[in-house]
């Protein structure tokens, strides 16, 4: 049997670290990812993905750090990232007691990957780090 997952996308908002009662750290963020394809009529249209990433320490570290060392605060949304890892699902109970049932990608690695977007730009060579 083989899990594997490979995503090229962007952060949606800034990454989320805590800390679960056994003091393991955790750092969660959804991922978009993004396909063009062509409709019926000829023209092209766009499919977003949400994807929600955890990495676990030592990786949520790693990259926090690295995130931190972008700025003042970590800055994540709209970082261009590669994720590799393992697709996950799970259930848990919420606080009403309903079941709920999460499906996300346990992060093996993470990379910065260059990027052009609103002025801000990657260096190149971050994209050989892996956190």
């Amino acid at each position: 049997m083989y899990n594997k997952v490979t995503l090229v996308g962007r952060i949606g908002r800034e990454p989320e670290y805590r800390a679960t009662k056994q003091g393991a750290g955790v750092l969660s963020f959804p991922l978009a990812t993004w396909e063009r394809y062509r409709k019926e009529d000829g023209e092209y249209a766009e499919k977003t993905e949400w994807h929600q990433i955890v990495a676990w320490e030592p990786l949520a570290n790693n990259f926090l750090l690295y995130l931190t060392q972008r700025g003042d605060e970590p800055k994540g949304k709209g970082l261009l990232v590669l994720v590799e890892g393992s697709i996950r699902h799970r259930r848990y109970q919420d606080k009403d007691g309903n079941t709920r049932y999460v499906t996300e990608i346990r992060a093996d690695e993470i990379k910065a990957l260059p990027s052009q977007k609103n002025g801000d730009s990657n260096r190149a060579e971050d994209s050989d780090i892996p956190f």
